[in-house]
This record gives C-alpha cells, sequence and structure tokens, in this order.
C-alpha cells in the first residue's frame, strides 16, 4: 500500500533570462522564474525573490525584488544597467529551501542600434541522411521579434546574400549578420547529438573546450579534454570528431567507427571541413583534397583517382556512403554500391549540379536548371520529377526526398507513406519557404509563420490542432520521429513521437530564450540565450542530469562583434 502523504515532493525553480538591452539605463533584460513541483507541476502563489549582480537594479531601484508567482506558475521581472557588463540574475522560492536558480544577463554598449538582428535556428550538420539537411536561420527585429531583411555572408568569404531567411550550408564558418549598421556574429555549430538509438552529445565550450554526455561514446578522452581550440564538432553513429583552429582535427568513440584518427590524418593542419556518415568520417582540406577515416567499407576509404582530387568544395552522406561536389560542377563518390557509392554515368557527364542531397541509401543531386537526379538503392525518381525544371531545394527523410519549386510549392517522392506522398491540401500551397524531414515525415515552413507536415502518424505526419494553429514559428527540427518549431519569442512547440521529443516537459515549453533546436535520433538539445542547453526526449542523452555542469554559462549561441 502507498500513501501519498509519505511521497516525496521535490520543489524547483527554472529561471530564464534575455541579453538584448542596451547599457543605457534605460533599456530592460527581462528573467522569468517557473515555480514547479517534480520538475512537472507548476505552482502558483510562491513567493519568489530576486538577485542581481554588478551595478544592475530592478524597476524599483534596488538589486533585489520579491515577487509570487501567478496562476501559470511565473513570476517576471525586468531592470536595467548603466554598465556593460554580464549580470548574474538569481531566483530563490523563499518557503521551499534548496529551490534556487542564477543564470547571465547581457547588456551592450550604448550606442548600440536597436534593430540589431537576432538570429534564431540551429546551424547545419554535416551528417548522414535527414539529419544533414541545411537549416533555416531566420533574422529578428530583436526588440518586436518580427522578421528582419539582414545580411548574411560567412566570415572569410566576399559574397553575401539579403533577406530576413538564411539556409545554413558551411556550418563550421562564423556568420555575420548585418541589419541597420549593426552586426550579430552567429558561433559555428557548437551542439551535436549522434544518430545512435541510445544517444550522445557533445558541445563545444566558448573556450575552445568540449564536453559531452549521454551513452558509452560521450566520454572525452583526458588528451582532448584539455585542448582549447576546438571549432565545430561532427558525429557518426559511434563517435564524434572535432576540428580545430589550427586545421587539425581529433576523435574520440568506437575506434572502427571514426573514433579513432589515423595518424597521418591526425598529423594535418589544412583541414577546412568535416562530414560523417553511420560509421566513417570524411574531411576537405584547403587545397580541395579529401581525407576519410572509419569502416573502410562504409566510406572510411577514398578511393585513389578520388584521392588526387584537389576541386572538392562539399561533401553530403547516405548511410553508409558519401558524395563529393566539385568545382566545375561534377560529382563523385564512395562507399558502398547499395548506398550510392558509384555515381551513374547519367549523373557522372554533368556539370552544372549546385548541391546534393541524401536519404538513407540515395543521393539526389540538383542542377543549375532546377532539375533534379537521383541514384542509390532507395527512392527512384519518378518521371513527373524528373521532368520539373524550378526545384530551388531538396531535403530528405530516411525513405523519401521532398523539393521546393520556386513559387512556394513542394513535390515529394519516394515510400509514400514515410513522406513521399504529399497531400493534395499541401499540394496547393504556395507559400513554402523551407522544408525539414525526419526519418519518416516532412514539415514545411509558410510565409506566414505556420507549419504544415505530412507522412507516417508515428514520425509526426499529422500536424496537431494547437501547432498548425501557430503563427509565429521561425525554425524547425527533428528527430528521427518528432519535429521541433521553435517560435519567434523563444519557446519551442513539438508533436510526433513523446518518446523522441514529440512532447516536451513543462521546464522546456516554459522556455522562453530558445536560440537554437538540435536534433538527435530520440533527443532534443535547446541552446538558450543565456549560455545554457536544455534537453528532452528520450535515451541518456536527454536526461538534465547528465548535462555537465560547466555548460551553463559557458557555451553561447553568438561572439563578441
Amino acid at each position: 500500500m502507498y500513501y501519498l502523504a509519505n511521497m516525496r515532493q521535490e520543489f524547483s525553480v527554472s529561471l530564464s533570462a534575455t541579453s538584448s538591452a542596451t547599457a543605457d539605463g534605460q533599456d530592460t533584460n527581462s528573467a522569468t522564474a517557473t515555480a514547479l513541483r517534480d520538475n512537472d507541476i507548476l505552482l502558483a502563489n510562491e513567493d519568489t525573490l530576486f538577485t542581481l549582480s554588478g551595478n544592475a537594479r530592478f524597476t524599483n531601484g534596488l538589486a533585489t525584488q520579491q515577487l509570487r508567482t501567478g496562476v501559470t506558475g511565473k513570476a517576471q521581472v525586468f531592470f536595467t544597467n548603466q554598465s556593460a557588463e554580464t549580470v548574474i540574475v538569481q531566483a530563490i522560492l523563499i518557503n521551499r529551501p534548496g529551490a534556487i536558480d542564477t543564470v547571465t544577463s547581457q547588456f551592450h554598449p550604448p550606442g548600440t542600434p536597436g534593430m540589431i538582428p537576432w538570429v534564431m535556428g540551429r546551424r547545419s550538420q554535416q551528417t548522414a541522411r535527414y539529419t544533414g539537411n541545411p537549416t533555416l536561420l531566420t533574422a529578428l527585429n530583436r526588440m518586436d521579434r518580427t522578421l528582419l531583411n539582414a545580411h548574411w555572408q560567412y566570415e572569410g568569404e566576399s559574397i553575401s546574400v539579403s533577406g530576413a531567411y538564411f539556409i545554413d550550408t558551411k556550418p563550421e564558418k562564423i556568420l555575420r549578420v548585418t541589419a541597420g549598421g549593426a552586426t550579430a556574429r552567429i558561433r559555428p555549430l557548437n551542439v551535436i547529438i549522434n544518430d545512435n538509438h541510445f544517444g550522445a552529445v557533445a558541445a563545444c565550450l566558448n573556450n575552445g573546450s568540449v564536453v559531452a554526455w549521454g551513452n558509452a561514446e560521450a566520454t572525452v578522452p583526458g588528451a582532448i579534454a584539455g585542448l582549447r581550440d576546438i571549432v565545430t564538432l561532427c558525429a557518426t553513429l559511434n563517435a564524434f570528431a572535432g576540428l580545430r583552429q589550427n586545421g587539425g582535427v581529433i576523435g574520440w568513440g568506437i575506434a572502427g567507427r571514426g573514433g579513432e584518427v589515423p595518424a597521418d590524418i591526425g598529423n594535418l593542419r589544412d583541414i577546412i571541413s568535416l562530414c560523417a556518415c553511420d560509421f566513417a568520417f570524411a574531411a576537405i582540406r584547403q587545397n580541395g583534397g579529401v581525407v576519410a577515416w572509419g569502416s573502410p567499407s562504409e566510406g572510411g576509404s577514398v578511393p585513389y583517382n578520388i584521392s588526387q582530387l584537389r576541386d572538392i568544395v562539399s561533401l553530403r552522406a547516405t548511410a553508409n556512403a558519401f558524395s563529393a561536389l566539385r568545382q566545375d560542377g561534377s560529382v563523385v563518390a564512395w562507399g558502398t554500391v547499395s548506398g550510392g557509392g558509384i555515381v551513374p554515368p547519367e549523373a557522372e557527364v554533368l556539370r552544372d549540379i549546385i548541391s546534393v542531397s541524401a536519404s538513407n541509401l540515395t543521393f539526389t543531386l540538383l542542377r543549375r536548371n532546377g532539375s533534379v537526379l537521383s541514384w542509390g538503392g532507395g527512392q527512384q525518381l519518378p518521371p513527373e520529377i524528373g521532368a520539373l525544371t524550378d526545384i530551388i531545394s531538396v531535403v530528405s527523410a530516411n525513405y523519401a526526398f521532398a523539393a521546393l519549386r520556386r513559387g512556394g510549392g513542394v513535390v515529394a517522392w519516394g515510400t509514400a507513406q514515410y513522406g513521399g506522398s504529399v497531400p493534395m491540401a499541401i499540394a496547393t500551397l504556395r507559400d513554402i519557404i523551407a522544408l525539414c524531414g525526419n526519418g519518416g515525415a516532412f514539415a514545411a515552413l509558410r510565409q506566414n509563420g505556420s507549419v504544415v507536415a505530412w507522412g507516417h502518424e508515428y514520425f509526426g505526419g499529422p500536424l496537431p490542432g494547437v501547432i498548425g494553429s501557430l503563427r509565429d514559428i521561425v525554425s524547425l527540427s527533428s528527430t528521427e520521429t518528432a519535429f521541433a518549431a521553435l517560435r519567434a519569442d523563444g519557446s519551442v512547440a513539438a508533436w510526433g513521437s513523446s518518446f523522441a521529443g514529440g512532447n516536451p516537459p513543462l521546464n522546456i515549453t516554459y522556455l522562453r530564450n530558445i536560440r537554437a533546436i538540435y536534433g538527435g535520433r530520440r533527443s532534443f538539445a535547446a541552446l538558450q540565450d543565456d549560455s545554457r542547453v536544455s534537453v528532452w526526449g528520450g535515451g541518456e542523452a536527454a536526461q538534465q542530469a547528465n548535462v555537465p555542469a560547466v555548460l551553463a554559462g559557458n557555451i553561447s549561441y553568438t561572439l563578441p562583434v
């Protein structure tokens, strides 16, 4: 027999804060405390004490303020500062011993234009299948979170594009986003979740070190843990790799699946980009060459003729093969034949390829004339799709592809129940701006900030009505069987399998400062504006208690300008 009176109740407070204010004594940042019982039940009427460090002051003129949580379990405070500094904000539930949380809040120097871009969305990751689909970044006005026309440019490159949206294809590079005379610098990809069933997460801290948590592959060797020059990360199913500032590469995890970098590759100092399939890594060198390691039969050994090339510009991966796009618009491939490791003659002769996408076993190339061509052991391209000449981008699920057409329409092919057939209500839309795939479904972001989805029910194909009514979605992410939508206010809405992040807990849904959401097979990780990471979903990677404490305050979405 169980007695409710004897059940232990855990009380906690979750604190989040903004970091957008100017240090002029008038502009305000805010902090929101959410009182919880057993990490799930909201607590109203909880006396909450807020404190500030440094020169910051609440609107009552003091460095402390006491409020009571409302019916939503939340209490919000506003504070100003005349000093450009990082402020420590603390919240304590006065009547709940041990219920305490701390975050940081940044005040920017006076004179910073109010239109400084507020960029949201995760950096892309160069990994296999749908996890390697390029992702959408969105620029907003930081004051009112409306769309902001901005200039996007990778540092070190001369080409820039303009608009509120940007598709990230070079996640290893710093991205400059400029509007109204102000610039935001977005860090390279600094959080990645491998696609293993149990899951592991690796994160690159602001000081260039790396930490990881989750299953066995997460253990970072001491020699790597001591490094302070890691720029970005990549992952196979069972290993991680890190690109260093000096052009070197390091790895850890299962040796035969990419976790052990061969000496000849480990000695290189000219690597500029990483890519991964399930059991191997490939890397582009400064001279346009490519090297690989991991399982030799599944992409980890580069054929001699390809190893001699010096004009490779990008890589994509199916489960067990790589494709490499060359400067002349042609493509080469290696790995298993069933995974697309041999380019067919009709694709081999082309010299106008602009991008390549990958599903589980199939590559699809996009040509300059807006047509597509597929090869490999999976989805065959229907003639009616092959005849189109207005396709502008292609994304994958595990067993299907979806293509965005000029004019905002969408088509799909592959296994019908896993996203290869677009419902008529969606096929007639003409305002789609971006696509996102997972293991067996697709989601599409529309110009009005709403989202539609199709595919297998278990994978999140049917869209819940409450999410279909939203009009402020700015970016989409996925696990294998769920989707997460990042909203303009920094909150998240998710759907799909509850075992893979489709039903986030209350401590996640009440966040209002998320900048990016990263997905693995079963878990999501949210990088917040207060330099913290929150996780949910299934597996060891999704347990918040496993997130290293050192992350808090030491991993940020942006770099100093």
